[in-house]
Protein backbone atom coordinates (compact mmCIF):
# COMPACT_ATOMS: atom_id res chain seq x y z
CA UNK A 1 0.00 0.00 0.00
CA UNK A 2 1.38 3.28 -0.91
CA UNK A 3 2.16 6.22 1.61
CA UNK A 4 -0.79 8.39 0.42
CA UNK A 5 -3.16 5.61 0.89
CA UNK A 6 -2.17 5.05 4.22
CA UNK A 7 -2.20 8.75 5.07
CA UNK A 8 -6.08 9.07 3.82
CA UNK A 9 -7.21 5.60 5.88
CA UNK A 10 -5.84 7.20 9.08
CA UNK A 11 -7.11 10.71 8.01
CA UNK A 12 -10.37 8.91 7.40
CA UNK A 13 -10.47 6.45 10.72
CA UNK A 14 -10.07 9.47 12.61
CA UNK A 15 -12.53 11.58 10.93
CA UNK A 16 -14.87 8.72 11.75
CA UNK A 17 -13.87 8.43 15.17
CA UNK A 18 -14.89 12.65 15.62
CA UNK A 19 -17.94 12.13 13.97
CA UNK A 20 -18.57 9.19 16.15
CA UNK A 21 -17.73 10.99 19.60
CA UNK A 22 -20.34 14.04 18.33
CA UNK A 23 -23.21 12.67 17.54
CA UNK A 24 -22.98 10.16 20.52
CA UNK A 25 -22.23 13.02 22.91
CA UNK A 26 -25.76 14.76 21.26
CA UNK A 27 -27.30 11.83 21.30
CA UNK A 28 -25.86 11.18 25.44
CA UNK A 29 -26.34 15.14 26.61
CA UNK A 30 -29.02 16.30 24.01
CA UNK A 31 -30.25 19.66 26.65
CA UNK A 32 -26.62 21.38 26.38
CA UNK A 33 -26.73 23.78 29.12
CA UNK A 34 -25.08 27.18 28.33
CA UNK A 35 -21.80 27.83 29.51
CA UNK A 36 -21.08 30.85 32.18
CA UNK A 37 -19.63 33.27 29.19
CA UNK A 38 -22.57 32.13 27.24
CA UNK A 39 -24.77 33.66 30.00
CA UNK A 40 -22.31 37.08 29.85
CA UNK A 41 -23.30 36.92 26.51
CA UNK A 42 -23.27 41.04 26.66
CA UNK A 43 -20.07 41.07 27.88
CA UNK A 44 -17.96 38.66 25.84
CA UNK A 45 -14.30 40.30 25.88
CA UNK A 46 -15.01 42.64 27.90
CA UNK A 47 -12.64 41.16 30.40
CA UNK A 48 -9.68 42.66 29.62
CA UNK A 49 -8.28 45.67 28.57
CA UNK A 50 -8.05 45.31 24.73
CA UNK A 51 -11.12 44.43 24.69
CA UNK A 52 -12.64 47.27 26.11
CA UNK A 53 -10.77 49.74 24.26
CA UNK A 54 -11.92 47.96 21.05
CA UNK A 55 -15.79 48.35 22.33
CA UNK A 56 -14.51 51.57 22.94
CA UNK A 57 -14.05 52.85 18.96
CA UNK A 58 -17.47 53.93 18.60
CA UNK A 59 -17.74 56.18 21.12
CA UNK A 60 -17.88 59.78 20.60
CA UNK A 61 -14.18 60.88 21.03
CA UNK A 62 -14.59 62.33 24.18
CA UNK A 63 -16.46 59.80 25.81
CA UNK A 64 -13.68 57.21 23.86
CA UNK A 65 -10.77 59.50 24.91
CA UNK A 66 -11.96 59.34 28.63
CA UNK A 67 -12.73 55.11 28.49
CA UNK A 68 -9.28 54.59 27.17
CA UNK A 69 -7.79 56.62 29.67
CA UNK A 70 -9.27 55.02 32.56
CA UNK A 71 -8.76 51.42 31.30
CA UNK A 72 -4.58 52.36 30.72
CA UNK A 73 -4.08 53.93 34.37
CA UNK A 74 -4.81 50.00 35.19
CA UNK A 75 -2.74 48.36 32.71
CA UNK A 76 -0.02 48.81 35.08
CA UNK A 77 -1.19 46.80 38.15
CA UNK A 78 -3.23 44.45 35.73
CA UNK A 79 -0.03 44.04 33.89
CA UNK A 80 2.19 42.94 37.84
CA UNK A 81 -0.77 40.86 38.51
CA UNK A 82 -0.66 39.19 35.31
CA UNK A 83 3.24 38.19 36.00
CA UNK A 84 2.43 36.67 39.32
CA UNK A 85 -0.27 34.46 37.97
CA UNK A 86 1.71 33.27 35.57
CA UNK A 87 4.61 32.58 38.11
CA UNK A 88 1.72 30.98 40.46
CA UNK A 89 0.99 28.67 37.49
CA UNK A 90 4.86 27.59 37.27
CA UNK A 91 5.27 26.83 40.67
CA UNK A 92 1.74 25.12 40.94
CA UNK A 93 2.79 23.24 37.47
CA UNK A 94 6.41 22.09 39.02
CA UNK A 95 4.52 20.57 41.63
CA UNK A 96 2.35 18.61 39.91
CA UNK A 97 5.47 17.89 38.18
CA UNK A 98 7.78 16.51 40.71
CA UNK A 99 8.89 13.21 41.06
CA UNK A 100 7.61 13.00 44.50
CA UNK A 101 4.34 13.50 44.91
CA UNK A 102 3.26 16.01 48.03
CA UNK A 103 -0.24 16.47 48.14
CA UNK A 104 0.01 19.42 50.42
CA UNK A 105 2.36 21.14 48.08
CA UNK A 106 0.29 20.79 45.21
CA UNK A 107 -2.91 22.01 46.79
CA UNK A 108 -1.14 25.26 48.57
CA UNK A 109 0.26 26.10 45.05
CA UNK A 110 -3.63 25.85 43.26
CA UNK A 111 -4.74 27.62 46.38
CA UNK A 112 -2.50 30.45 45.75
CA UNK A 113 -3.19 30.04 41.98
CA UNK A 114 -6.55 30.60 41.92
CA UNK A 115 -6.25 33.39 45.02
CA UNK A 116 -4.72 35.25 42.65
CA UNK A 117 -6.80 34.91 39.49
CA UNK A 118 -9.50 36.05 42.20
CA UNK A 119 -7.54 39.16 42.47
CA UNK A 120 -6.86 39.69 39.09
CA UNK A 121 -10.27 39.34 38.15
CA UNK A 122 -11.47 41.71 41.18
CA UNK A 123 -8.97 44.20 39.46
CA UNK A 124 -10.12 43.84 35.59
CA UNK A 125 -13.79 44.56 37.31
CA UNK A 126 -12.61 47.76 38.92
CA UNK A 127 -10.56 48.76 35.84
CA UNK A 128 -13.75 47.95 34.13
CA UNK A 129 -15.80 50.05 36.40
CA UNK A 130 -13.59 52.74 36.37
CA UNK A 131 -13.89 53.33 32.86
CA UNK A 132 -17.48 53.00 32.44
CA UNK A 133 -17.81 55.32 35.63
CA UNK A 134 -16.05 58.09 33.14
CA UNK A 135 -18.85 58.08 30.85
CA UNK A 136 -22.44 59.52 30.19
CA UNK A 137 -25.88 57.26 30.09
CA UNK A 138 -25.61 57.56 26.23
CA UNK A 139 -22.13 56.23 25.83
CA UNK A 140 -22.96 53.10 28.62
CA UNK A 141 -25.27 51.88 26.57
CA UNK A 142 -23.98 52.70 23.31
CA UNK A 143 -20.78 50.81 25.07
CA UNK A 144 -22.54 47.44 25.90
CA UNK A 145 -25.33 47.64 22.34
CA UNK A 146 -21.95 46.80 20.45
CA UNK A 147 -20.83 44.41 22.79
CA UNK A 148 -24.04 42.97 22.22
CA UNK A 149 -23.45 43.04 18.48
CA UNK A 150 -20.16 41.66 18.83
CA UNK A 151 -21.41 38.26 20.39
CA UNK A 152 -23.61 37.23 17.63
CA UNK A 153 -22.89 33.84 17.91
CA UNK A 154 -23.91 33.54 21.67
CA UNK A 155 -27.71 34.56 20.20
CA UNK A 156 -27.92 31.94 17.72
CA UNK A 157 -26.78 29.24 20.23
CA UNK A 158 -29.52 30.36 22.53
CA UNK A 159 -32.12 30.78 19.66
CA UNK A 160 -31.63 27.43 18.42
CA UNK A 161 -31.87 26.04 22.05
CA UNK A 162 -35.35 27.36 22.09
CA UNK A 163 -36.71 25.51 18.69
Amino acid sequence: MGKGITIALIASLALNVFAIGFISGRIIKPNHQPSAQTLEAPHHRMDNPRGFMQRAKDLPPESRNAFRHAIRSNIPKLRAQKKEIYKLQRTYYDALRADKWDRATVETALGDLQEARDRGRAMIDEAFLDAVESLDADARAQLLHRAEEDAPHHRKRKHRKKE
